[in-house]
């Protein structure tokens, strides 16, 4: 048994939820000292929020003397996906973040046309 599956209190869940709204993105995960999803994310609200971290603190929140779950201590497949169903979430896999710029001809595009690839994650 993972410790993941002792995450039972959807009011910690709601906690973390909530602190991540506040402090944005970039500060959840700073304050938390966690890395940010590539592709794995929990939608609420329209808002994408990155699924192992959000789990992990809500662990803390859960197990205050525990404090929040190191993220290596539970996988980010089927083990996140069971645990936000536990709660009433669905896990959303978005393609693969681009860091980078794509080159190359797209039919009815003018040359120098510049995309965003990259979905909003707020």
């Amino acid at each position: 048994m993972s410790a993941l599956s002792e995450l039972t209190d959807k009011e910690a869940l709601l906690r973390a939820i909530d602190e991540f709204k506040d402090l944005g993105r970039e500060a959840f995960l700073e304050k938390y000292g966690q890395h940010a999803s590539a592709r794995y994310f929990v939608s609420v609200d329209g808002l994408h929020i990155d699924s192992k971290p959000l789990l992990s603190v809500a662990y803390g929140y859960q197990f205050p003397d525990r404090g929040p779950l190191d993220v290596r201590h539970f996988a980010g497949g089927a083990e996140t996906r069971a645990a936000l169903a536990r709660f009433g979430y669905e896990l959303v896999v978005l393609p693969e973040m681009s860091s980078g710029v794509v080159y190359g001809e797209i039919e009815e595009c003018p040359p120098g046309t510049v995309f965003n690839l990259d979905p909003p994650i707020r």
